[in-house]
């Protein structure tokens, strides 16, 4: 009770977040919503007026009506999601002419630009055909389309739905943009493909803050050339303007929240304005004889920190912050108390008023729950150690006027401020480690000590002087270009140490995302234990030694409070009984996970999902692990390796590979394997002789590790994994030759485990088939299961092939789409001529197929066709 009593939103806050979560996860509507949620705020009135009736009904009756708020707010957006089934028709129908507005600003990225369009209308033959809802479209080329934000367009683009990497565990695509308003996206060739056809509308209050915004970037990108991505991402939230290798040393190293425009920057630019601002008001003695300085400073602060927040494109954690930021001056500004608790969840109320689904964004939670450490953690770390606490004002109340002028001012405090530093950072990951590896799969141990150095450099170095050049830039441009140049310097001193700090053993490692469960109970150990400790060391719970008031003088409430207490009530027991049976609780389902695979005594591949790509994870029965290939994009404008691969390898409790093989060095197999290589423990690499620029990397890479690497062909012996043999059948020693294809120089290999065999041709063509079928002869290469050769291009899998083979089932791991079509329709025709059972990964998601020797079946990740699982025998 007392929670509520000093968190009154809380509920409310738990109540719409509950609304939004049943309707969007459940179906949790009807239209009937629309009378009882006002029946339930009138029932609410009653109820409270009426002493009868008492509080308890008033309060039920307004969660009730608020749970059913949450709902219809949802509803409102899966009804916006919805209309863009007008375009429907005009998917992968090829090129065709959209018009539309833009509604974001454009955003660049190396190689292409994502451009979102309000559809309006799609030509086709002359015809107008009236259309709605949002298209992500992404548009080739370095440079980005000169268009604005709010004009109409016309756009020659290829629509289709999005579609996921659909494994187990993997990012789901469509749900992201679904939560964005974006069921369809598009691709055109180039800036020469778009077309204005008309100014935004005449006042659009957004369309200012985006010129100024494109102005600073190119004055940015001008006089700071070699570091200027990392002020850009300070000043302007633009974060795809971070080089990857400084966006990749920020994340390994805990610190990519210093990329992102968040409450530390914000409080940063509010605490400088308000200091800054109350200082210059006290010279005028006009202004302290008329107005209350300190309101006046909080007022134009909040006006200072609003400017930054739009400046920065106004992300989901900016709005956090400048929610909580605007709380504190309103309360400021009426003489009321502030509490933090309250203000966080007042910005959580507001943020999903507006946009219901970001209640599943990472970025949301990871931004909340950052907040939510820190005002949890904190006070409770200065009741354990009482002599770090802060006073962030000096008390003249309690301050002799004979004092020493360095009691009465906090100067003799800075070392306490650098020491609380890193409690904050403690308390930050705190709430967000676990969640962060939930959605990133990654710890960083060392993240509070790289915060300790890092976040001054960020916060006193970069963001003052970048904001204060960026003021200049509009009156001064010549002093604000010089101003960059020198800022150009320090962003290079940030990025080398940082860079240092990812260098360092150990600063990331890679983990399985854990689930909700392990969350709730890992957690539960950490809060409990914290509060055990509390009460041994200072003889009372904490929440006997917190206000639930909370003033501005004392943010947090830290004092001891005397209060009377029953023995009963001091008993501390419960606290450490419940850490205990989480702990036990946690160690249970990870035993038992352990001991489960190592019983699993099957042999197990996996074709994962990777688009139009290869990639196989091969699991013994001696529990040895072979990646074969890692899946890729001939352009590598997403890293496969880091962002289906991995992910799906970590789920599966995988950081240890046998041998990582690679069938031949072509972008849509190998590109995925730099990152495995890089950051999972290899036993051996195994590939052919050829080589290109693919295979050098990743040999450098495997040197650098001390991986060792086994170059195969088809004289290479028969490698015995217990039962199981791996045979080499193609290709002979030696490299392709100069103007070979690649394709036709793949490492293809048979694996046997008792009476079953799994044929892997890799991108062989109906050339080499017949190539194998004269030297091995048929029984060589019959298989109970064949990977389709070559994802089911026309020019394999040949009749003579299949007859040969024999398969029971074959594996397409495709996509269609692009410059060829696979699996081709005369292939699939073949197969299903022979009855042979077609599971495809971009149909059926990731396909597992499992054999005890005897049996074979299968598992798919989504199929429409199927149930999911079935038996091949």
């Amino acid at each position: 009770m007392q929670i509520l009593a000093s968190q009154p939103l809380l509920p409310f806050v738990l109540a719409f977040a509950a609304g939004i979560c049943l309707n969007l996860e459940f179906g949790f509507f009807s239209p009937a919503f629309f009378l009882l949620a006002p029946l339930g705020l009138l029932g609410a009135a009653v109820a409270h007026a009426l002493p009868r009736l008492g509080n308890k009904t008033s309060v039920l009756l307004l969660f009730f009506a608020v749970l059913l708020a949450g709902a219809l707010d949802s509803e409102q957006e899966k009804q916006k999601l919805e209309a863009a089934d007008s375009l429907i028709p005009f998917l992968d129908r090829g090129p065709v002419r959209l018009i539309g507005r833009l509604a974001e600003p454009v955003v660049a990225y190396s190689g292409y630009s994502r451009l979102t369009i309000e559809a309006e209308q799609v030509l086709t033959e002359n015809r107008a055909s009236p259309v709605a809802g949002r298209v992500r479209v992404n548009v080739s080329g370095e440079e980005p389309p000169a268009v604005k934000l709010g004009e109409r367009l016309i756009l020659v683009a290829q629509l289709r739905r999005p579609q996921s990497f659909r494994n187990p565990g993997g990012f789901q695509y469509e749900e992201y943009l679904a939560r964005r308003g974006i069921a369809v996206i598009g691709t055109a060739k180039g800036a020469d493909e778009i077309y204005r056809i008309g100014e935004g509308s005449r006042w659009n209050p957004l369309s200012a803050v985006d010129r100024l915004r494109d102005r600073l970037a190119a004055l940015i990108t001008a006089q700071a050339p070699d570091h200027g991505g990392l002020l850009r991402a300070l000043l302007l939230g633009e974060e795809t303007a971070v080089p990857e290798a400084v966006w990749d040393a920020f994340r390994d190293t805990g610190l990519a929240h210093l990329l992102s425009i968040s409450g530390l920057h914000l409080g940063m630019v509010a605490g400088m304005g308000f200091l800054l601002f109350r200082f210059l008001f006290g010279l005028s003695e006009w202004l302290m004889l008329r107005f209350n300085i300190r309101r006046l400073a909080g007022g134009v602060t909040f006006l200072l920190v609003l400017g930054y927040a739009l400046l920065a494109g106004a992300s989901v954690p900016t709005l956090r912050a400048l929610i909580m930021v605007g709380v504190y001056v309103g309360a400021l500004l009426l003489g009321r108390t502030y509490h933090l608790w309250n203000s966080l969840w007042l910005a959580l109320l507001l943020i999903l008023l507006f946009w219901p689904s970001a209640l599943f964004e990472a970025g949301l939670q990871l931004s909340f729950a950052a907040v939510m450490g820190i005002l949890y953690l904190l006070p409770r770390l200065w009741l354990l150690f009482p002599k770090t606490k802060l006073s962030f004002f000096p008390d003249p109340l309690q301050e002799p006027a004979v004092a020493s002028f360095t009691r009465r001012y906090p100067f003799w405090k800075i070392g306490r401020y650098f020491f609380n530093l890193l409690f904050v950072s403690i308390a930050a990951q705190f709430g967000v480690a676990l969640i962060a590896a939930r959605y990133f799969h990654q710890l960083n141990p060392f993240a509070a000590l790289h915060n300790l150095a890092a976040v001054p450099a960020v916060e006193l170095l970069l963001l003052p002087p970048g904001l204060l050049v960026s003021a200049l830039a509009l009156p001064f441009p010549a002093a604000a270009g010089f101003g960059f140049r020198l800022l150009d310097h320090v962003s290079a001193f940030v990025e080398q140490m940082v860079a240092g700090f990812s260098a360092w053993p150990g600063a990331f490692i890679l983990v399985r995302a854990p689930s909700l469960l392990e969350l709730v109970l890992i957690y539960g150990f950490l809060i409990l234990g914290l509060e055990g400790l509390i009460r041994r060391r200072r003889k009372r719970f904490s929440w006997d030694l917190l206000r639930p008031d909370i003033s501005f003088r004392d943010p947090f409430g830290v004092e001891a409070r005397q209060i009377a207490q029953t023995a009963a009530a001091q008993r501390s027991w419960p606290l450490w009984a419940g850490a205990i049976t989480c702990l036990t609780l946690l160690l249970s389902i990870e035993t038992s996970r352990l001991v489960s695979d190592r019983r699993d005594r099957d042999l197990r591949l996996t074709a994962l999902d990777v688009g139009a790509g290869q990639c196989l994870l091969v699991r013994l029965p001696d529990h040895s692990r072979f990646l074969i290939d890692g899946g890729g994009f001939f352009n590598n404008i997403y890293d496969v390796g880091a962002n289906v691969v991995a992910p799906y390898l970590l789920g599966q409790g995988i950081h240890s590979l046998t041998a990582v093989v690679l069938t031949h060095p072509h972008p849509d197999h190998g590109n995925g394997l730099v990152y495995i290589l890089e950051h999972f423990r290899v036993g051996e690499f195994w590939l052919t002789a050829d080589r290109n620029f693919l295979a050098e990397e990743l040999l450098t890479i495997a040197a650098r590790r001390s991986i060792p690497v086994r170059i195969l062909d088809d004289q290479s012996p028969v490698t015995l994994q217990g039962e199981t043999q791996i045979r080499i059948l193609f290709p002979p020693p030696g490299p392709a030759g100069h103007h070979a294809d690649l394709n036709d120089h793949a490492l293809a290999l048979r694996l046997s485990y008792r009476d079953r065999h799994i044929l892997l041709p890799a991108d062989m063509t109906s050339h080499i088939e017949r190539r194998l079928l004269k030297q091995l002869g048929a029984p060589a290469l019959r298989a109970d299961l064949l990977i389709a050769p070559h994802h089911g291009s026309k020019s394999s899998s040949s009749p003579e092939f299949l007859d040969a083979v024999q398969p029971r089932a074959a594996i397409f791991s495709a996509r269609p789409g692009g410059w060829y079509q696979m699996p081709h329709p005369e292939v699939l025709k073949r197969y299903q001529e022979r009855r042979i059972r077609i599971l495809r990964t971009d149909r059926d998601g990731a396909v597992t197929v499992r054999t005890d020797g005897q049996s074979l079946e299968f598992e798919t990740a989504v199929s429409p066709e199927t149930t999911g699982t079935g038996s091949l025998f």
